[in-house]
């Protein structure tokens, strides 16, 4: 409402409505630590891979379990000063088993529009960030705690939420009042230049195309059978 200006009323999604009304969150005391304190929300993106697609495609037909579930990588998103999102932020590798926070980096020039940008923009971008820009502080060495809770969170979400889903990024918060919250899962998601077990990744990429192939080949016999 607006004195003066007109009303305007939202309606919950909870209650049938079009819009998603909640709390706004802080962040945790470990991270209020490392941030300048008018940083917004600074999320953990986790990518998690799921081997459950390939029973559709296979004939192997068990359940998915947390087995076949791998949290393969972490990067904390650092938001800047005054920013609203971490959208803007320095992107902060995690080990995403020791839970030690290693170099940051930005991707901002992945996101340049505009034919003059080829010229204006960087094409490259190093980890070569040990400091919160906005406040000097150091990040390089610190340790985030509960690591192995986060992955398994994630985990667990992949195979209650998406368990035939191969790959999905999931945004966590570390948060003051509820600790640990899953706020999405996003399904077209990146690295966000986070290291990962490559030799792992490129097997399960592999392994997904070996089947839809064999998959592919294996309708094609039915349908010329038929004809």
């Amino acid at each position: 409402m607006e004195g003066g200006l007109g009303f305007h009323s939202f309606n919950n999604a909870s209650n049938g409505g079009d819009w998603i009304i909640q709390e706004k969150l802080g962040n945790a005391k470990f991270l209020q630590d490392l941030l300048p304190s008018d940083a917004p929300l600074s999320t953990f993106r986790i990518i998690s891979a799921s081997r459950g697609g390939l029973q559709g495609l296979t004939s192997d037909d068990k359940d998915v379990t947390m087995d076949d579930i791998t949290a393969l990588s972490c990067v904390w998103r650092g938001g800047r000063s005054k920013a609203k999102t971490d959208h803007t932020s320095i992107l902060f590798n995690v080990n995403p088993k020791t839970g030690e926070m290693k170099k940051g980096t930005t991707n901002t020039h992945w996101y340049q529009r505009g034919l003059d940008k080829i010229f204006n923009t960087p094409w490259l971008s190093y980890h070569d960030v040990t400091h919160h820009p906005d406040n000097e502080v150091q990040i390089t060495g610190k340790v985030v705690p509960n690591m192995k809770e986060m992955m398994d969170f994630v985990r667990d979400a992949h195979l209650k939420l998406i368990p035939h889903v191969p790959l999905c990024g999931w945004d966590v918060a570390l948060t003051e009042k509820y600790g640990m919250v899953l706020l999405e899962g996003n399904f077209s998601c990146n690295f966000f230049r986070g290291d990962f077990d490559q030799q792992l990744y490129f097997k399960f990429v592999e392994d997904y195309f070996v089947a839809l192939q064999e998959y592919d080949n294996k309708e094609m016999g039915k349908k010329e059978k038929k004809a």
